[in-house]
């Protein structure tokens, strides 16, 4: 685990803003602003201070939209069971109850959320960590487990310890995946379409179709012990599948093709600005 933590001081800043935007947005409850305009005002904001921070921050990988996409067989594999995840995840949502404004603003909320997550665990994490000469695969591996991290401060609202605890660990998975992706893809405005795969199904289960009109709360429902080992266990089934491909992903097999330039005149060199 050493160099888990050999990031650029910038990233505490960051994640500081997170943790007060937290706060901010929660002493807002009394006046039932809307979760989604809340996900709308706090991610603009973070790829606001995104942009401030490191509008000038060297890197390895692309941030910045390109021509084309980096076309290989991970990649389409990668979509495939991204939207196939999609499918059976809300297998039991009737789009044809959704108001198609409702469905447009929801897909765009959506995306500027993973985008946001994207941009800061894959984009900047990954190449943060690869300017500090820390191994791709472990570079890949540091991000996911602070991907996992941040949803533990969905503690500080939700009182079933153990629901965020499996949120964690399907985060850690699927942020090993995702970063796999991104080094194959190399592109962060992809990374966001694929996130927002994986998100959407539970956004659409969770929200009524009255967007701007009323918060939507979730009841909490007490967990008993067999409940508790039998949903870890089914969230370890589910998010496996992902946390293997990425594995694959990183082989030394799959990358050879790949003509990664990750030495240090490379690094030296600002590719893009954000």
């Amino acid at each position: 685990m050493k160099g888990l933590f050999k990031i650029d001081k910038r990233f505490a800043l960051l994640f500081l803003t997170m943790l007060i935007l937290g706060w901010v947005i929660r002493q807002f409850e009394p006046v039932e602003l809307p979760d989604l305009l809340e996900i709308l005002i706090t991610n603009g904001i973070l790829i606001t201070a995104v942009v401030v921070l490191f509008w000038s921050n060297t890197v390895v990988f692309s941030l910045k939209l390109s021509k084309g996409i980096q076309v290989g067989v991970w990649f389409w594999v990668s979509l495939l069971g991204c939207f196939i995840f999609c499918l059976a995840t809300a297998s039991d949502v009737t789009i044809g109850d959704f108001e198609p404004v409702f469905l447009i603003q929801l897909i765009g909320i959506v995306y500027v959320q993973t985008f946001a997550e994207e941009l800061i665990f894959r984009g900047l994490l990954i190449n943060g960590y690869l300017t500090r000469n820390i191994p791709l695969k472990r570079a890949v591996v540091y991000s996911a487990l602070l991907f996992g991290g941040m949803h533990l401060i969905n503690l500080s609202s939700n009182a079933n310890v153990m629901s965020v605890i499996n949120q964690s660990i399907a985060a850690i998975f699927m942020g090993v995946f995702f970063g796999a992706v991104y080094i194959h893809v190399r592109n962060i405005y992809w990374m966001g379409l694929l996130h927002m795969l994986i998100n959407l199904p539970s956004y659409l289960k969770k929200y009524p179709n009255t967007f701007w009109m009323e918060s939507e709360t979730e009841v909490l429902r007490e967990m008993n012990l067999i409940s508790t080992v039998i949903s870890t266990f089914f969230v370890l089934i589910l998010f496996s599948p992902f946390l293997i491909t990425g594995l694959l992903m990183l082989r030394k097999k799959a990358l050879t093709k790949l003509n990664l330039d990750t030495s240090k005149k490379a690094k030296e060199r600002a590719f893009n600005r954000i």
